[in-house]
This record gives structure tokens, C-alpha cells and sequence, in this order.
């Protein structure tokens, strides 16, 4: 691919995060019927179930809450930072993010050794998706998530529908009971995709950059609350199958 050709795509994939965030935003008061509408939520209940697990018996889950908002709310939760303070002092806790975090959980309440394992453990899984799925959760999650999928398609057979139509209910299926960041490559999904002139794997890659749920970029798409141009967001709205 030429470098004129790269910068064409790069363009294109700008003009659709250029989009979808604006409309994200603007749809903003509506997006509690998603539990993850933003990824970056997910990652954050995986430290609150660290932090509760640890904590026991005198950590209970509100505190352990009130604890990953606190480590959020001072940005002490970004996976690349962690991720890199993993790798440049190992398993201490030398690095300046490191000694805080440990110092605040001990005074909300953790032993010092808790707040130490607590501060390690947090630190791990951050390497972990770092190095395995480019610091982003749902990449993990979507990994095992086709797993699940393609497990279902060859568990039910069903004989009065095509094959891509069932596959198509099962991954629905697994984004509204699991909320499960899969794609759901909808016949207006792929519309979308060929007018803006990306492909389906570019337009996830999109939707893992600004961290928005995979569920709620395809409900964007398949009530038509976006086209391929600005246009202003439908008063209604409502979640595909709801």
C-alpha cells in the first residue's frame, strides 16, 4: 500500500472518530441502558473485584468501590502508565503511581500488605492487557467472546433459518445478556462501513480507540441515528431488541 493510499484510509478512519464521538456524546443522557457504555468501565470493575477480593474480610464492596473511583478519578488506573511501571521496576514498589496507589488503599482502609498486593495485582493485569491486547479490555473480552459465538453456531442447529441470520441472533443474544464487546456485523452496519469506506475491522478498531461499547456503535448505526455526514442525533432512542 502506497503512503498516499495509507494517509487516504487514515483520513477516513478520522472523519468516523470524528463521528461517532460526536454523536456519543450527544446521546450521552440516554446511554444508561448500557451497563459498560464506555470501556474503559470495564477495566475499572475488574480493579474493584481485585480490590474486594484482597480487602477481605474488612474491605466490603462499597469501600472497594469507593476505592477504584478514587484511583480513577486521579488517573492512577491507565493501563499504559501501570503497564510501564510493571516493566521498568518489576514487582516493587519503586515506581512514584505505585507507592500513592498503595499508600491510599492502606489509608481507606487495607493492611499494608493488602494495599501492597492490591497495588501489584492492579499493576499485573495492567501488563497483562497491555502486552496481550494493546491496553484494551474488550479486545480480551471479544477474543473469548467469538469463542463463546462460534461454540453457540455450531451448538444450535437450526433448520428454518440461514446460518448468517442465526449467527447474527446469537451474537445479539450474547451482546444483550452478557453485554459481550462482539461485533454485530448487522446488514446496516455494513452499509455504513462501505458509504464511509472502511472496513468492519477498521470500524471496531475505531470503536476500541474511543473506547465505546461495540453494542452501542451498532444501535448508533441500526436506528439510523447516523449517516455517513452530520446530521442531528433522532429525539427518540431506543436499544435494538428493547
Amino acid at each position: 500500500m502506497t503512503e498516499e493510499k495509507q494517509a487516504h484510509n487514515r483520513d477516513k478512519k478520522d472523519a468516523v472518530r470524528k463521528l461517532l464521538i460526536e454523536y456519543a456524546r450527544a446521546l450521552a443522557p440516554s446511554l444508561n441502558i448500557y451497563q459498560w457504555p464506555v470501556e474503559t468501565a470495564r477495566w475499572h470493575e475488574l480493579v474493584f473485584c481485585l480490590l474486594f477480593r484482597i480487602g477481605q474480610p474488612q474491605i466490603q464492596a462499597d469501600r472497594a468501590r469507593a476505592m477504584t473511583q478514587m484511583l480513577a478519578d486521579l488517573n492512577l488506573l491507565e493501563i499504559s502508565s501501570l503497564a510501564g511501571a510493571m516493566a521498568e521496576k518489576g514487582n516493587n514498589l519503586e515506581h512514584p503511581d505505585m507507592i500513592l496507589m498503595h499508600t491510599l488503599l492502606e489509608r481507606m482502609g487495607m493492611t499494608p500488605d493488602q494495599s501492597q498486593d492490591a497495588t501489584l495485582t492492579i499493576a499485573q493485569a495492567a501488563r497483562v492487557l497491555a502486552e496481550r491486547h494493546n491496553g484494551k479490555v474488550q479486545r480480551c473480552l471479544r477474543q473469548y467472546g467469538q469463542q463463546i459465538l462460534n461454540h453457540l453456531s455450531e451448538q444450535f442447529s437450526f433448520d428454518r433459518i440461514p446460518s448468517d441470520q442465526a449467527r447474527l441472533a446469537l451474537a445479539h443474544w450474547l451482546q444483550n445478556t452478557t453485554n459481550m464487546p462482539i461485533e454485530l456485523a448487522e446488514p446496516d452496519v455494513i452499509e455504513f462501513c462501505q458509504r464511509a469506506g472502511i472496513t468492519l475491522e477498521e470500524m471496531t478498531e475505531v470503536a476500541d480507540e474511543i473506547d465505546l461499547n461495540l453494542a452501542l456503535l451498532d444501535d448508533i448505526i441500526v436506528n439510523s441515528l447516523v449517516s455517513f455526514g452530520f446530521e442531528e442525533p433522532k429525539d427518540e432512542w431506543r436499544r435494538k431488541g428493547m
